[in-house]
Formats: C-alpha cells, sequence, structure tokens
C-alpha cells in the first residue's frame, strides 16, 4: 500500500533545530523519526569498541536497524537546503532598492544568519521572510517526495483549490 506524506509535516520535519540532528522517513509506513547527532555518533564508537561514553544503549539496536534498512530515507540536510542561498534569493524579492542592498550587506561575513534577522526584524518584514523560507521549504520537499516517489498531501493547496 502506498503512503501519502503531509507536505506540512515534512517540511516540519526537515526544520530541524540546528544540524546537530537528523530526521528520517520510513517509505513504508509515513512515520518520521529524529535521532540526534550524539546518538548517531553513539553507533560509531560502539562499532569501535568504545564502551566509556555514556551512550543509552537500548536506543542503538533500533537506530542500527534503522539505518540498515531500505526503509528509511535521510529527509534534505542543512547543507542541501542550503539556507544562505534562500536568504540570498530572498533579499532580490524586496522592492525598494536601499532595503535590499542593506539586507544582502547583512548576509555577507561572520554573523549572517544573526544580522540577517535582525535586519529583517528592525526592516518589519520577518513575516515576509519566513512566508518565503516555508515555500522554498516546500519546494524542496516537493522535489525530494517526487525523487522518490513519494505521494504527499498538501493542505494549502487543497484549501486554495476548494475556495477557488
Amino acid at each position: 500500500m502506498a503512503i501519502t506524506v503531509s507536505l506540512d509535516r515534512f517540511v516540519d520535519e526537515m526544520d530541524l533545530p540546528s544540524e546537530d540532528w537528523s530526521a528520517f522517513l520510513n517509505r513504508r509506513t509515513g512515520d518520521f523519526v529524529t535521532y540526534t547527532g550524539e546518538e548517531l555518533l553513539g553507533i560509531e564508537i560502539e562499532e569501535e569498541g568504545n564502551q566509556e561514553e555514556d551512550w543509552d544503549e537500548e536506543s542503538i539496536p533500533e537506530l542500527e536497524a534503522m539505518l540498515e534498512s531500505e526503509d528509511f530515507l535521510p529527509l534534505p540536510t542543512k547543507f542541501e537546503i542550503h539556507e544562505w542561498s534562500i536568504m540570498d534569493r530572498f533579499c532580490d524579492t524586496i522592492p525598494d532598492a536601499r532595503a535590499q542592498e542593506e539586507l544582502h550587506n547583512a548576509i555577507r561575513g561572520t554573523g549572517a544568519f544573526r544580522i540577517f534577522r535582525d535586519t529583517i526584524n528592525r526592516m518589519g518584514i520577518e513575516d515576509s521572510w519566513f512566508r518565503y523560507r516555508r515555500q522554498a521549504f516546500e519546494t524542496i520537499a516537493v522535489q525530494w517526495l517526487e525523487r522518490h516517489g513519494i505521494a504527499y498531501e498538501d493542505r494549502a493547496l487543497a484549501r486554495d483549490t476548494q475556495h477557488a
């Protein structure tokens, strides 16, 4: 039986708090599983025979089985998403040339993410940014799901179609 994944849920799972987390989709059940980098590192340490670390040994067999299974697919990582590029493209959508230049300057150099966040807050365009970012994540998710032959449900699209 083919599964249908909620696009909203997929994007939420993709949008992990840091690159220290990894999310997987079970292509048979549609369930999402998330592990920390520390848990994944625990497997490597156990495989190397190092017992000095204090890992939750009960979760290791489950995690090992998941990683060896073809049923679990890793969701796009922060490196595949490349949020800096999304920020750069967002800057180009701002109609005011000075604001656009200020945003482009904000994402150059050290602390780009923090400075960008401060700048969009000061400009009062954080809602526009979050809508743009969400749409970019949805595009990445749709491409990933289609590449893996997994059906998805887009509630926003269904709502728009019903109201048309």
